[in-house]
């Protein structure tokens, strides 16, 4: 599975958006700017059973 940059949109509770994964292990490697240019990095990984 190559890179993805997912679309989010806002549902009026949270962000969402929609991926395309599968089994193994994933690295969900998020940033985010806020409107005063503060950065927000996080890493999260993702297993999926086998």
């Amino acid at each position: 599975m190559q890179d993805q940059t997912p679309e989010f949109t806002f549902d009026g509770a949270a962000l969402r958006a929609s991926v395309q994964g599968g089994r193994g292990n994933w690295n969900l490697r998020l940033k985010a700017r806020a409107e005063d240019g503060t950065l927000f990095q996080q890493r999260v990984i993702v297993r999926h059973p086998s």
